[in-house]
Order: C-alpha cells, then sequence, then structure tokens
C-alpha cells in the first residue's frame, strides 16, 4: 500500500513534487480509508488536470521508479530528466517511495543522474508507529559528500547474515551501477525480511496499466469467474451475455503474437513452478485464459456472445470501451491484495455515467479490501459529493516554466458551489488556460503516516472571490486592467479572484465624483446575492483638488466608504503615479526629484497636466489614451519601486502613494502553493 511519493528532475517535474495517499479530512466517506492498525490511508487517488500538464508523468514517475528498483538498466531513461533548466542534465533525480507491506511501514529512496546511469545515494526507513518517527536501516552514497560511503543501522541480523552481509558491503559499498536492494534481492544467497519486503512491494504490489503495454497479466480467471464477469457486462450496459473458450495451442500464439511470445513463454515457465495457476492474458487486442495444474497447459481464445448475434466475437471486434472495462473488472473480481493499481487515463474510451458506476461498484465491492486504486483522469464529473473524498483529489499543472505541479483539493475553503462546478470555472487551477539546493539525504523532510502536511496548509485556501470594480477614469484605468488580466493568463496565474467591470450607462457617463461612483456601486450591491464579492471605487486623490478643503473631502469619503464595506484603489495624485513606476529606478530618477510638481499636478496645456506629461516625455505614450502592452512587462519593477511611496489612504491625503500594488500582488497569489 502506498502511503506517499516524492519526485523531481523527472519529465516535466523539476523542484521536487509530493503526492499523499494519507488523509486529511475527517467525517467524509470512512469507506474509502483503509485502517492498518492506527494507520489510515485512502484507497483512491485521483489526478487531473489538462492535456500535457503533466498527469501521466506522474504514474510514469512511480512506474519507472519501480522498474529501475527491480533492476532495468537507468540509461533506458537516461534522457527522461527534465529539460526545462539545461543544468538538470547533470542533477540529481529523485525517487522516494513511503509503503506498507507484511505489517511494516517503509520509506525507500535513490537519487540517481539519469543521464550518465549512475545511481548516488539510496536510504531505507522503518516507522516507530508509536512515534511516528523514521529508524535508520541503511544509508549509502557513492559522492564526495558528508555522508559515509555506507551507513548501516538497526538491521537485525543474526551473526552469519551480519557476516555475509558485510562482505556485500565490501564490494559493493560505493557501487554506482544498481542499487543495494536490487543486487541483494538478485543474489538470492543472503536473506534479510527488511530487504525483502522492500523489493516485494516494487516486484509484486505496483500494478501499473498504461495504453502502451502489449502484454497484460491479470488474476482474473475467466473460466472460474465468468458469472462475475457476465453480470457486471451486462450491469454496464455492453450487450454482452455471455463468454465463450476456444482452446488454442501455444504455437498458433507464438505465429499471431511473434514479438510478445517470449514474454509469454517466460511467464509460464517462471509460474509452473507453482502447483497450479490461472491468469487472463491480454495481448495486443486479444484476450485469453491461461491455466496450469497437475503438469497440464492450456490456453484459451476468449470468445464474447452479443445478445442476439448468431456467431460469436472475437476480443480485437471489441470497441475500445469494452476492452477498457476488462481491464478495470480484473481490479474489481480479482484484486492483490495490498497492491497498488495504476491507471492511465481511466475515462479512455468510457462513457463517463460508467466512470461513475465503476467508481461506485469499486468501492461497494471493495470497501474492506485492502487495495489501493491511483488514476488520471480529465472526466470532472467524478467530482460529486457521496462519489469521492475531497483528499482523493489531485491536481496537476504547468507552472509559467511549463513545468508540473501536484496539489490537492483539500488546501481549498470550498462554498455552496459544485465541486465539479468550481473545477471546471478554474477555481482549483488544473484545466487549460484559453537551482544549488537540490535534493540532499542529510536535509530530506521526513515522512508522517499520519499527517499528510507538515505545515497548515490543509482547508487554507479561499475557493473564489469576485472583485466588482467601478473606476472614476473611462481611459486608463480600464484599458490597464485589462492589460494587467491578459498578464495575468501569460504567466498562468489562478489567483482564486474573478474580475468584473462594472460600466456607467451613457447616460450617466458624467457622473464620475468617488461619491457618485459609490452610490451606484452601494446600488448594485443590493441587486446581487455574492457571499464571496469584494466592491472596489478606484479613483484618484486628485479627484478632490478643486474643492475648498481637498484632504479633509478626500478623508471624509474615505470614512464614509469603509463604513459600507467598500474597499478603495487610491493613487495619488492620480493613476499617472503607478505607470510611472513600470521603470527601474522610477522613484529615484522621475518621482523624488519632482515630488512636489507631481503631487500638485497642475494641468500645463490642454492636453496634459504635469504627471500624464511627465510619462509622455519619459516613455512615449499619452496615458489618456493609450497604454503599449509591452509596460506590463516591466510589472515586477512596479512592485519594487512601489516601496518608496505610502500605501495608506489616509496618508495619501498629503503625499504621494498608491496601493495599487497590494492589489496587484493579491492577484498574483496562486492559493495552490
Amino acid at each position: 500500500m502506498l502511503v506517499s511519493f516524492k519526485i523531481s528532475n523527472f519529465l516535466s517535474f523539476n523542484k521536487m513534487q509530493s503526492f499523499s495517499m494519507v488523509p486529511s479530512l475527517d467525517n467524509e466517506l470512512s469507506e474509502h480509508i483503509i485502517k492498518l492498525g492506527s494507520v489510515k490511508l485512502l484507497k483512491m487517488g485521483i489526478i487531473l488536470g489538462a492535456n500535457s500538464s503533466g498527469k501521466s508523468n506522474l504514474l510514469k514517475a512511480i512506474a519507472i521508479g519501480r522498474e529501475l528498483i527491480n533492476g532495468t538498466s537507468p540509461l533506458k531513461y537516461r534522457n527522461f530528466f527534465c529539460k526545462i533548466e539545461s543544468e538538470n542534465k547533470n542533477r540529481e533525480t529523485l525517487f522516494e517511495f513511503t509503503f506498507y507491506i507484511n505489517k511494516k511501514f517503509y520509506t525507500y529512496g535513490y537519487t540517481l543522474n539519469l543521464y550518465s546511469g549512475k545511481f548516488l545515494t539510496e536510504y531505507l526507513y522503518d516507522h516507530d508507529l508509536q512515534t511516528d518517527r523514521e529508524v535508520i536501516l541503511f544509508e549509502r552514497s557513492t559522492t564526495e559528500n558528508n555522508l559515509e560511503p555506507l551507513f548501516v543501522h538497526h538491521l537485525d541480523l543474526s551473526i552469519n547474515k551480519r557476516k555475509s552481509f558485510n562482505k556485500y558491503l565490501k564490494d559493493f559499498s560505493n557501487s554506482s551501477d544498481t542499487l543495494l536492494i536490487t543486487k541483494i534481492n538478485h543474489a538470492n544467497d543472503i536473506d534479510i525480511s527488511d530487504f525483502k519486503n522492500v523489493y516485494e512491494f516494487f516486484k509484486e504490489k505496483i500494478n501499473p496499466n498504461f495504453q502502451t503495454q502489449d502484454l497484460k497479466i491479470s488474476n482474473l480467471d475467466l473460466i472460474k469467474q465468468k458469472n462475475e464477469v457476465i453480470e457486471l457486462l451486462k450491469a454496464f450496459d455492453t450487450g454482452i451475455n455471455d463468454l465463450e473458450f476456444e482452446e488454442v495451442d501455444l504455437n498458433l500464439i507464438e505465429k499471431i503474437h511473434p514479438d510478445e511470445i517470449g514474454s509469454l513463454i517466460e511467464y509460464i515457465e517462471k509460474n509452473k513452478q507453482k502447483d497450479s495457476f490461472s491468469n487472463s492474458i491480454k495481448i495486443n487486442d486479444s484476450l485469453y485464459q491461461v491455466s496450469y495444474s497437475d503438469g497440464i497447459l492450456k490456453i484459451f481464445k476468449v470468445m464474447l456472445i452479443h445478445m442476439f448475434a448468431e456467431l460469436a466475437f472475437e476480443f480485437f471486434e471489441e470497441s475500445d470501451g469494452v476492452k477498457r472495462l476488462f481491464d478495470l473488472f480484473s481490479v474489481i473480481l480479482a484484486p492483490t491484495k495490498d497492491t497498488v493499481y495504476l491507471f492511465d487515463e481511466l475515462n479512455r474510451c468510457i462513457h463517463p455515467l460508467l466512470i461513475i458506476k465503476f467508481i461506485e461498484t469499486f468501492n461497494k465491492k471493495l470497501s474492506k479490501y485492502p487495495i489501493q486504486l491511483i488514476f488520471t483522469t480529465h472526466e470532472a464529473n467524478i467530482l460529486k459529493e457521496g462519489l469521492i473524498r475531497r483528499d482523493e483529489v489531485w491536481f496537476v499543472e504547468k507552472e509559467k516554466n511549463n513545468s508540473s505541479k501536484i496539489y490537492s483539493l483539500d488546501i481549498f475553503k470550498l462554498t455552496n458551489k459544485k465541486i465539479v462546478d468550481s473545477y471546471l470555472a478554474g477555481n482549483f487551477g488544473a484545466v487549460p488556460i484559453l537551482p544549488k539546493d537540490w535534493f540532499l539525504m542529510a536535509i530530506r523532510e521526513r515522512v508522517s503516516l499520519y499527517k499528510r502536511y507538515p505545515d497548515d496548509r490543509l482547508l487554507s485556501r479561499d475557493v473564489f472571490k469576485t472583485y466588482y470594480l467601478i473606476m472614476e477614469g473611462t481611459n486608463t484605468e480600464p484599458i490597464y486592467f485589462k492589460l494587467l488580466e491578459r498578464k495575468l493568463n501569460e504567466l498562468k496565474i489562478h489567483n482564486n479572484i474573478k474580475l468584473i467591470y462594472l460600466e456607467r450607462t451613457l447616460r450617466d457617463r458624467g457622473s464620475n465624483t468617488p461619491s457618485q461612483l459609490l452610490n451606484f456601486l452601494l446600488e448594485y450591491q443590493d441587486d446581487i446575492k455574492d457571499d464571496n464579492a469584494v466592491f472596489w471605487v478606484v479613483f484618484d486623490r486628485d479627484s478632490y483638488k478643486s474643492h475648498i478643503s481637498p484632504s479633509e473631502k478626500y478623508l471624509e469619503f474615505i470614512e464614509f466608504a469603509k463604513s459600507k464595506n467598500v474597499s478603495m484603489l487610491v493613487t495619488s495624485p492620480c493613476f499617472e503615479i503607478w505607470l510611472m513606476l513600470h521603470r527601474r529606478n522610477a522613484y529615484r530618477d522621475l518621482i523624488k526629484p519632482n515630488e512636489k510638481a507631481i503631487f500638485q499636478n497642475k494641468r500645463v496645456s490642454p492636453g496634459y497636466t504635469y504627471t500624464s506629461r511627465l510619462i509622455k516625455n519619459n516613455f512615449g505614450f499619452n496615458p489618456k489614451t493609450t497604454i503599449p502592452r509591452s509596460l506590463l512587462d516591466n510589472l515586477d519593477y512596479a512592485l519594487e519601486e512601489a516601496r518608496y511611496l505610502t500605501k495608506s489612504l489616509e496618508e495619501m491625503a498629503k503625499k504621494i502613494g498608491e496601493n495599487i500594488s497590494d492589489f496587484i500582488r493579491k492577484l498574483l497569489e496562486d492559493p495552490r502553493t
């Protein structure tokens, strides 16, 4: 059973990403929980995301991490390092698994340079259930660092086993071509229970299912379990109401499947060591039942009988959806205890309603059976209460540099809105949008069997807010905010905030004093019912400069707007001060030398005030008519330069200032991090 998995520098995963099957929420579908003594684990892990977001790469990482432990040469995957950064070619790739097998919990991990095929570090920890602490069984490093080449601790070995083991250590301590776990288990001349447990987990207890597999072996006995299979085929409305079995010779299979016969024979010869076995085997688009008993091998081709059809159908004639269902049925009808089943694109070729039915059937039939199902999907309709737990759902999304990020639904505070509606609206991200501190064993973060997160990430993110903005200006501010939204899309920022701009009617276009804008906003506020709405008035402090007591009148409005729970975006003297900040050293070179004139902001010509003329002379555009899109490329400068100006609404009565920068920082926040 999988507890957690960590990966870094692999395909689209650049920095380390973590996936966990530790439940984080109470009182949600307790039948989805497996209890292993004092430890609870989830039965399902659901991974959603847009196309090419990296969903499949997560399952590939688990599967390939398993292959390397089972003895596959890492050179087979030498180009699987993350190509986001060229330095990654020479960096370490991390695989770390925390898992349960044979009544014990372990964390086993290793790092390697994929491109060179050299293993760098390897470690194994046992977990103390009483203290939730990791106990070192061994650590080793083939690199020159502060670690001993091999450190062994707490391995419970007899004197004879210790002698044999020490011989391995002497020959193997600096080997970088293979893993110690692999070497000892392949040798078969030393029996260390902890090592056997680890190897057994990766060899027997992870069951990957990818579309590219030409040969798939299942524990399902289609002959003995025929009635159960037919029952499911009928329940899933396939039109199939019976199965037939046509005995075939191994030589015929060799002619039909010449490329796969070697793997099939290897499987048969290996399993002949048992007294008997019976497995269904899918080879390309053909389905067979292979049985061995009393020294006799029998192979049957599986034929399918459709309602009202006079002849049987071969498996290759069935739809891709029916073929997929046989893969899924093997999990329900012939599960292997404590096994982790991985399915890439579970919904491939299957109707959404049948996917929902499969999940319901899985949870009902296997509610008390210790297995796990982890799958990727695009099917958002499974995000319904009563079908899934929120902590079962994980999202994979590309960051702005196209690397993949993993995060769970459990970090979001949910509103009354349906989960599926919130997801499709983009509230959680993971939908289509129309270094030197690499891993070191000495500073790795320990794994807890009882807590998913080491911090307070759980339910810490607001799902969705709507910001309603009404603006004093009809050109400069609207143009800027539209460009800002486009920039956020380019950066692939998902900030759980939706911006809605309220426009005045043609009749009211002249009514643009802050007080008039506030009245319009309050009337609109009464008409909508949105608990997550925030209302903003956007205006310049300059709006009051023609008043007899400008500062007093301005402060009076600020106080009144606050009493109505209306937020304010203010620039002093005007919005041009914010535009001016979009340049390196803008405060030093432009604002500080002209501070008094900027604050007064007198009109210098029929078309310009002092600040708009300053913009024209230094930036080359008239902010009253246009703002170039390229200005937003300097947004980082603006946020940095803004630290020199006051953010206080009250202080802006007497000083140059703005609070646009704080507002934009909110928009730049990504709640998934």
